[in-house]
């Protein structure tokens, strides 16, 4: 019985792209820009944000910025960091 080598195993990756485009994605992003942010919350909260961004007509997503800012300011006032 002859037996053979195992057949190399193909790659579905493909040629890695030139050095110039793949320096690209080394640079940083802008600061202000907007990114996507993915947590948990309880439900409850969720909606109670939800709702308060509707009230002041805002996105919650500003809402949120507001809140981080306020805290962080006491934060800081407090001597905490």
């Amino acid at each position: 019985m002859k037996t053979t080598a195992p057949r190399p195993k193909k790659t579905q990756k493909g040629t890695p792209p030139p050095l110039t485009e793949a320096k690209e994605n080394l640079t940083k992003k802008d600061p202000k820009s907007i990114v996507g942010v993915k947590f948990n919350l309880p439900s409850e909260l969720k909606k109670e944000i939800k709702i308060a961004a509707a009230e002041l007509e805002i996105t919650q997503s500003q809402l949120i910025q507001d809140a981080y800012e306020i805290w962080k300011q006491k934060v800081y006032q407090q001597g905490r960091a």
